[in-house]
């Protein structure tokens, strides 16, 4: 699967990297396209906003004052990934001691099922291990089967459910935990 990503920079850490999430832009390519992966900026929750009403057809659970107070976090990444000037994607994590907690991950539908999602969240991955993170867990609407293939295929399994998580649907979420301490370190992008 990796062998269709083809990074055009350097790996963007080293394995100094502190909890506080250093991190350096980069560029690499998905199905002969150049993606840029960079930090989130306050200035793009427009772009932020209109990128969740394509992912949740036409809905935004999270408003531009959440993404305001959460791209401000010190203890927080959020990285967009853009193709020329139009936003595609983007993740979110947060670190909590040990923990490491994906707060959102949107992929645009027109880029869904290329390998993206799986890339960022393996991007995440990497940088909880680097901020020496013991877990890494995720909420997971019940009925997304497509989200929780993935998570089930990167390692994460289900810790408990969370009765009514998602309450403008009424649906519940399963609470995704994946245990750093037995991964190995680093992607493996070859």
């Amino acid at each position: 699967m990796w062998k269709k990503f083809k990074q055009l920079v350097t790996f963007p850490h080293s394995a100094n990297d502190s909890s506080d999430f250093h991190f350096r832009p980069f560029a690499f390519k998905l199905q002969q396209e150049t993606l840029q992966v960079m930090k989130a900026k306050t200035d793009e929750i427009t772009n932020l906003l209109l990128l969740e009403e394509k992912v949740y057809n036409g809905v935004t659970p999270w408003s531009a004052a959440i993404f305001q107070v959460e791209l401000i976090k010190k203890d927080s990444l959020y990285l967009v990934v853009y193709h020329g000037s139009r936003l595609v994607a983007m993740i979110g994590m947060r670190k909590m001691n040990t923990e490491a907690h994906v707060t959102n991950i949107m992929v645009d539908p027109e880029w869904q099922h290329q390998g993206l999602g799986t890339y960022l969240m393996k991007l995440m991955i990497d940088y909880a291990q680097k901020a020496n993170c013991s877990f890494i867990s995720l909420e997971v609407r019940i009925d997304n089967e497509n989200a929780k293939k993935l998570y089930q295929a990167l390692g994460f399994t289900v810790k408990l459910v969370r009765p009514n998580y998602y309450q403008d649907v009424h649906k519940d979420g399963l609470n995704m935990v994946l245990d750093l301490t037995t991964q190995k370190k680093g992607i493996d992008f070859g």
